[in-house]
């Protein structure tokens, strides 16, 4: 656990190149092990921090073991996680149609089994859907991108208080994507609250 947190302090840091090298160390660890619940959230970030350093080609093959990882130890909830960054790397692969195959299903599965969740247990899904339908020019992009919006200043206020809002926002990777491509969409910055 403490190799994992490293990896990806290391990820939520910027520095991908180094979360890389540390995921790969402790993916070995964790197949010498028999731990499939960190071998899958592993090769998943595997693939996040290859794409973040422009390497969709590798990422995909890492989210693709991933997605066989979470199904065999049945984490549905994760597995989507891993089919949404998946599909922004088959978009990025220039691999449209595809992604867009990947996205309607998980857009299916958050109106089906995954709507009883909690708005902030599935923005890790939803946020790379809604960069999914921004890039494709789908309209359900920019209701997702304001609903995404909302829930990640909800959350922020359910856990800190007005004077720690912004700073938990800027924390969090994911909510400081969603309010940066809330503030462009409206030609400005975008506010803390």
């Amino acid at each position: 656990g403490a190799h994992l947190r490293i990896a990806q302090a290391a990820g939520a840091a910027g520095d991908h190149a180094r979360a890389v090298q540390e995921h790969t160390h402790n993916l070995d660890r964790l197949r010498i092990t028999g731990h499939r619940r960190q071998e899958a959230v592993t090769l998943r970030l595997l693939g996040t921090s290859c794409l973040a350093l422009g390497r969709a080609e590798p990422a995909l093959q890492w989210f693709t073991q991933a997605q066989a990882v979470y199904q065999a130890v049945s984490m549905p909830l994760e597995a989507c996680e891993n089919s949404a960054e998946m599909a922004l790397c088959l978009l990025r692969l220039g691999q449209a149609d595809a992604a867009r195959e990947v996205l309607n299903g998980l857009m299916g599965q958050l109106a089906g089994e995954l709507a009883a969740a909690r708005a902030h247990e599935t923005t890790a899904v939803r946020w790379p859907c809604q960069q999914v339908l921004a890039a494709l020019g789908d309209a359900r992009a920019e209701p997702l991108l304001e609903q995404l919006h909302a829930d990640v200043h909800a959350r922020a206020a359910e856990l800190t208080d007005a004077a720690d809002r912004e700073r938990l926002i800027q924390a969090i990777p994911d909510f400081r994507g969603i309010v940066a491509a809330y503030g462009r969409q409206l030609g400005q910055s975008a506010p803390a609250d």
